[in-house]
């Protein structure tokens, strides 16, 4: 969140901080990212993952991820595009059938589906 630009400045950043008193349960003890705005988490996913290409010399960063770090990366991948393989496949650089592979190898599931 220190690199996000705040385009509505303090006001917007006031509104956040409320937003979170107001919608935090009294059962959570931290803050996550799970409390934070849609936009807010998706810009925090993308700097992740950016951070990622940047990170890697390999023009296919699935190939170069460990297994922990992997197996997080394809499952917020996978659920930011709602489990388009395609999609995900190329944002990662990687082939449909590689992914799906690591999917089946990883044992990842669409929790959404099962909602």
């Amino acid at each position: 969140m220190l690199h996000y630009n705040w385009p509505g400045n303090i006001r917007e950043l006031a509104h956040v901080i409320e937003n979170l008193v107001i919608n935090v349960g009294t059962d959570d003890v931290l803050l996550d990212t799970e409390h934070l705005p849609v936009y807010l988490k998706e810009f925090i996913q993308t700097s992740a993952q950016q951070t990622l290409f940047q990170n890697t010399k390999s023009s296919r960063p699935i190939k170069s991820a460990i297994n922990p770090a992997q197996k997080r990366l394809i499952q917020q991948t996978l659920d930011s595009v709602n489990w388009n393989v395609t999609k995900a496949a190329k944002i990662l650089g990687t082939t449909r059938q590689n992914l799906q592979y690591h999917i089946r190898k990883l044992e990842l599931k669409n929790h959404a589906a099962s909602e």
